[in-house]
C-alpha cells in the first residue's frame, strides 16, 4: 500500500509542495500540482510546485485564483460537493468543456487534470494534479495510485497549513505547557505525561531520568506505554500526535492568533 512518508515528514517545512509534487511524480507521472483552499466565497491558493520551472505552476495558480477564472471552472461544482468532514474524493475534468479563454490561458500543454479534494474541519481543501500533453493522460493504474492516497494527501495539506500557520514553536515553549495539553486529552497516566513531554522538549533520556529521580530504563517503559496508548511507533509520530492535539479551537474559521501573535496558544482536548 502506498504511503505518503515524505510529504508527512516535509509537514512544515518550505519545501513540503516540492516534495508533494515528487511523489505525485512518482506514483502518477504528474507535471505540476497546486493546492487551493475553498472558502464560502473565495479561493486561496496555498502552494505549488512543477517539474520544469518553479514559477510556472506558482503564475498559473495565481491567475487561476486571483483572477476569479475558478468561478467559471465547471469542476468546481464537484469540489464543493465534497462535504462530508474526513472524506476526500478524485475529480477527473474534461478539460474539452472549459471555457475557451480559460483553457487557452491555463491548460494550452495539459493533457488532463485531476482534483483530489477533501474537507478537514471546516475547510475544504483541493489539489489539482496536471499531466502535460507529453505525457498523455492518466491511465488507470496511476488513477488508482491517486485514489488510494488521496485521503493522507488531503490530510498531510492540512495538517500542513495548520502547522505553517500557527508556529509550533508556542506549543512547545516549555515542559510544563506540553504537560498541560497532554494532560487535557486524559489519554496517559502523569509519569507517562511527564516522560512525554520531555522527550518532546528534546531532553535525552538520562536527563529525564534525573529529573523525574528514576532509571534510564524505567524512563524508556513510560514511553513504551506511552506510545502503545497512542498507537505511535516514532518520536516523530509522536511529534505529530501531539500537534494534532495542540492546535487551537476555531482553527477552521474561528478567529486565530495573527503571526505576530506572541500569547500562548490553548490547547484542545483530543475528540473521541
Amino acid at each position: 500500500m502506498l504511503r505518503p512518508r515524505s510529504v508527512i515528514d516535509a509537514i512544515g517545512r518550505d519545501d513540503f509542495y516540492s516534495d508533494l509534487l515528487a511523489l505525485l511524480e512518482q506514483v502518477s507521472g504528474s507535471d505540476l500540482c497546486a493546492v487551493y483552499r475553498l472558502e464560502p466565497d473565495t479561493l486561496r491558493g496555498l502552494g505549488s510546485a512543477d517539474v520544469a520551472d518553479g514559477r510556472l505552476a506558482r503564475d498559473r495558480a495565481s491567475c487561476f485564483a486571483g483572477r476569479d477564472y475558478w468561478r467559471r471552472d465547471p469542476g468546481i461544482r464537484e469540489v464543493r460537493s465534497v462535504d462530508e468532514p474526513d472524506r476526500s474524493a478524485v475529480v477527473r475534468a474534461d478539460l474539452r468543456k472549459m471555457p475557451g479563454d480559460l483553457r487557452s490561458m491555463l491548460y494550452p500543454d495539459i493533457a488532463e487534470r485531476v482534483g483530489i479534494c477533501g474537507r478537514r474541519g471546516q475547510a475544504t481543501y483541493w489539489l489539482s494534479v496536471l499531466r502535460s500533453s507529453r505525457r498523455g493522460v492518466f491511465n488507470g493504474d496511476e488513477l488508482g495510485n491517486l485514489a488510494g492516497l488521496s485521503g493522507d494527501l488531503i490530510s498531510a495539506i492540512a495538517k500542513h497549513e495548520e502547522v505553517r500557520r500557527f508556529r509550533p514553536e508556542h506549543a512547545l515553549a516549555s515542559v510544563e505547557c506540553i504537560e498541560r495539553g497532554i494532560l487535557a486529552t486524559e489519554l496517559l497516566s502523569r509519569r507517562e505525561t511527564e516522560v512525554c513531554a520531555r522527550i518532546l522538549f528534546g531532553l535525552p533520556f538520562a536527563r529525564i531520568a534525573g529529573q523525574l529521580g528514576v532509571s534510564e530504563e524505567t524512563v524508556k517503559t513510560y514511553r513504551n506505554r506511552a506510545f502503545q496508548r497512542l498507537e505511535v511507533a516514532h518520536q516523530r509520530d509522536l511529534m505529530m500526535w501531539y500537534f494534532s492535539i495542540w492546535a487551537p479551537e476555531g482553527l477552521d474559521g474561528g478567529e486565530a492568533a495573527g503571526a505576530g501573535d506572541e500569547r500562548p496558544i490553548p490547547l484542545r482536548k483530543r475528540r473521541a
